[in-house]
């Protein structure tokens, strides 16, 4: 049963960082954002705080996956950060597209990592 967890678990962040890196290959300031994209000032927030939001994803993914394969007991502190993060970036989603698609968003990803980490 570990085993199958660290499988599913390497497979997400397998998904997960790839996905975030490209993410993260955009402009670095807002006011460069709004620039190069030309889009509103809302967007250009939005981008940038989903860039330190998909950042620290990763970081909460690579934290819980060390921890769960070492057995060391701050995995359950790690998974609990980690499904915070993703509560954080549904409220950064429903302040641009709405409650209710922030609300989505968050559930979408709690599902999607909450067996690896059960």
């Amino acid at each position: 049963m570990k085993f199958l967890k660290l499988i599913s678990v390497v497979a997400l962040s397998a998904w997960l960082v790839p996905n975030a890196i490209q993410r993260l290959s955009g402009t670095t300031t807002r006011s460069e954002a709004v620039a190069t994209a030309g889009h509103s000032s809302a967007a250009a927030d939005l981008k940038l705080a989903m860039r330190k939001l998909w950042t620290d994803h990763t970081v909460w993914t690579r934290d819980y996956i060390i921890a769960a394969v070492d057995d060391k007991p701050d995995a359950t502190a790690a998974a609990s950060r980690l499904m915070k993060n993703q509560e954080d970036i549904g409220r950064a989603i429903a302040g641009y597209y709405g409650a209710a698609a922030g609300q989505q968003l968050t559930t979408l990803l709690k599902d999607t990592s909450q067996s690896p980490l059960t």
